[in-house]
């Protein structure tokens, strides 16, 4: 990695962390005038001001990184890579929570029975753990890691799919729609990291779109599970939809600070 490419992830590491906590109180903020019943802010100019910071930084990060970034082997440190085991066991916890969550409504008979999509998240999210434990085996398992690589991602297209034709929620729906554009963007990044599992150039790419990820994840997930929290109603239909996907963003932004870390090299 040159040196401009470390500059310019260390700047979009600090810019990540930044709008990611801006845009997040803003949300909180914004959920206070959020209609549970119809899925809408009634305060219209903040979430206008969410919507245009989100699609700006989009851009911006998506240009900066296919313009300047250069592709180029990360030098991880002994410690970085000690804090990004403890963030794949942990996101595998999550996932795992998640499976014993879903086959429990199945014997429990006070909670209600999953949907489909979420039966699909279940199973995907099987797949997940493994990919997630396996974080060590990477030279071992080689290509066949990539393909437990592709887990997370089709966890949250079965979420998308799941929210898009749930009729109990509104298509319009303001979280449901940056559910969405989170889900997207996370899904980007995944498929982006599969290439370096499979040692292939990927750094552009993941730079391009790991960076919005995160400030989306952030800013829909926390809010939303402090609304679900204090007022008892999850905006996705469940508060488990908005943990797994503050875990993923969590995972991008441990990436983004190792790839930050790396030190650059004289001969790229």
């Amino acid at each position: 990695m040159n040196k401009t490419t470390s500059v310019l992830s260390r700047a979009m590491l600090a810019s990540v962390l930044l709008l990611a906590i801006a845009l997040t109180a803003m949300r909180i903020v914004l959920m206070n005038t959020y209609d549970a019943a119809n899925g809408f802010y009634t305060n219209d100019a903040l979430h206008l001001v969410l919507r245009y910071l989100l699609i700006a930084f989009a851009i911006v990060a998506f240009a900066a990184a296919y313009i300047y970034i250069k592709e180029g082997k990360i030098q991880k440190s002994e410690r970085s890579e000690k804090i990004v085991g403890v963030i794949h066991t942990a996101v595998a916890c999550v996932f795992t929570g998640f499976v014993v969550y879903i086959f429990a409504r199945f014997v429990i008979p006070t909670l209600q029975d999953p949907n489909v999509a979420s039966v699909i998240m279940a199973l995907f999210s099987i797949v997940a753990i493994l990919y997630f434990l396996t974080h060590n085996s990477s030279d071992k398992l080689g290509d066949a890691r990539a393909i437990l690589c592709a887990a997370p991602a089709l966890v949250l297209l079965a979420l998308v799919f799941g929210l898009y034709f749930n009729t109990g929620v509104s298509y319009i729906n303001h979280s449901v729609i940056l559910c969405y554009a989170a889900a997207i963007f996370l899904m980007l990044a995944t498929v982006a990291e599969a290439n370096a599992v499979l040692q292939r150039p990927y750094l552009r790419r993941y730079m391009a779109y790991a960076p919005t990820a995160v400030v989306l994840s952030f800013a829909l997930s926390i809010p939303d599970i402090i609304f679900a929290i204090t007022n008892t109603a999850a905006p996705l239909t469940d508060v488990f939809y908005d943990i797994i996907i503050l875990a993923l963003g969590i995972y991008h932004f441990a990436n983004l600070c190792v790839i930050a870390a790396s030190k650059p090299t004289e001969e790229e």
